[in-house]
């Protein structure tokens, strides 16, 4: 992974990427493949399971490295390198410990002061619709309120890039809605640069700028769709003809990539 101190409209690009756990594999789990990601937008990874699209998340991530290619980070305005945070699919929340507990360990870990953490936890809480909860514990929580803790976790430390891998997942569909829709109004109001990685193609028209469709074995991109200039994402956006479209045409996508 390269970090490119060129200030950019791109958060990353990728050149010719390829990634394999065995450097002696003869097979790649993804590429090679090109991208990129728009600073201060939403792209959702589409594909199959198997495609590698988590794969490709720890890979932005600097989780792991790529075995070849150029895979290039750009700083923020100001020249600083960009901060990341990940949201899983599970929340993976510390069931010993308060929501605003879980919510300030980053924080606390990165030695801030308790009362600073406090007050930055609760700011993050707020902004997910939990400040009325931050002295319940994980398991009194609903699973829609438990990512959104999560969600408010990745947050707190106030990143450049979140990344989203299925976390909605699990989760059911009138809940999912209801957060797709708040992820979305936060990447709006914020200028947060996201990643979601789905496999469910309702979820990544309503909320992406751009989509890109991965195919498997090795994971390559098959296709790549702006819907960017389409109006503000709200409940209404899913009646719309032109969203029913955009959902009929990648889902033929799919299943052209899958054959």
């Amino acid at each position: 992974m390269n970090h490119n101190p060129a200030i950019s409209q791109q958060a990353i690009s990728a050149t010719d990427l390829e990634f394999s756990y065995h450097s002696h594999a003869t097979n790649n789990v993804l590429g090679p493949l090109s991208l990129t990601i728009a600073r201060g937008k939403l792209t959702s990874i589409l594909g199959p399971s198997g495609c590698g699209k988590s794969t490709l998340l720890r890979l932005f991530a600097g989780l792991l490295a790529p075995s070849h290619g150029v895979l290039s980070i750009n700083d923020m305005p100001g020249g600083a390198p960009p901060r990341f945070s990940f949201v899983f699919q599970d929340p993976t929340l510390l069931a010993w410990s308060s929501v605003q507990d879980n919510v300030s360990l980053p924080l606390k870990i990165a030695g801030i002061s308790p009362s600073e953490a406090s007050q930055k936890s609760f700011v993050a809480l707020e902004s997910v619709g939990l400040a009325n909860a931050i002295n319940k514990m994980p398991h009194t929580l609903s699973g829609g309120m438990r990512m959104r803790v999560s969600l408010a976790r990745a947050l707190v430390t106030k990143p450049d890039v979140i990344l989203l891998d299925e976390p909605f997942a699990a989760l059911d569909e009138l809940t999912r809605h209801r957060l797709d829709e708040e992820l979305r109004a936060l990447v709006e109001n914020t200028g947060i640069t996201a990643i979601f990685v789905t496999h469910n193609v309702s979820e990544s028209v309503f909320l992406a700028d751009d989509i890109l469709v991965l195919k498997a074995n090795p994971g390559l991109v098959a296709h790549r769709l702006s819907i960017s200039d389409e109006p503000k994402r709200d409940p209404k956006w899913r009646r719309d003809a032109a969203f029913h479209k955009h959902c009929e045409d990648l889902a033929a996508i799919m299943l052209e990539t899958a054959s």
